[in-house]
C-alpha cells in the first residue's frame, strides 16, 4: 500500500494540469473526489482511501450534499475509475484511455471541476463553501 501511495504522489507531481478527452490524467482527481462524495461505497476503494487520507478530503458536508444532489459523474465512470488498484491501472496511458473513453460524460467537468476547486480552496481556508452550482 505504501508503494502505491508513493507512486501516486510521484505521479501527481509529474503530470500537467489537464482534464479529460485524452489531454492528460488530471481529470482523475476531481472525478474521484466527486465519485466518493456521490456514493460512499467508493470511499473503500484504493483511490477513495487515498483521497480520504490526503488533502483532497473535504471536511464540509456541504460538498457531499452538492455532489449527491447533482450526480455529475455517471456511476459507470465512477465504477471503472474507482476500481483501479495497481501502478499499471494508474499509468498515464491508461488514464488517458479512460479519459478518452468517457470524454462525453466528463464534459460536465466544465461545471463540476471549478466547483470542486473552489470548494477545496474554501475548505482549506476555513471559509464557507461556494453555493452548489
Amino acid at each position: 500500500m505504501k508503494r502505491h501511495l508513493l507512486f501516486l504522489s510521484l505521479f501527481l507531481g509529474a503530470v500537467p494540469a489537464c482534464y479529460a478527452g485524452g489531454a492528460g490524467p488530471m481529470w482523475v482527481f476531481p472525478v474521484a473526489r466527486l465519485c466518493v462524495a456521490q456514493d460512499a461505497r467508493y470511499a473503500d476503494s484504493f483511490l477513495g482511501q487515498w483521497i480520504s487520507r490526503s488533502r483532497l478530503k473535504l471536511a464540509s458536508d456541504q460538498f457531499e450534499q452538492c455532489a449527491r444532489s447533482k450526480q455529475w459523474i455517471p456511476d459507470a465512470v465512477c465504477a471503472e475509475l474507482m476500481s483501479l488498484q495497481s501502478e499499471q491501472d494508474l499509468s498515464r496511458s491508461n488514464l488517458e484511455r479512460l479519459g478518452a473513453k468517457y470524454s462525453a460524460q466528463l464534459k460536465i467537468l466544465e461545471v463540476a471541476a471549478p466547483y470542486v476547486m473552489a470548494a477545496s480552496e474554501a475548505d482549506s481556508a476555513g471559509t464557507t463553501l461556494p453555493p452548489c452550482p
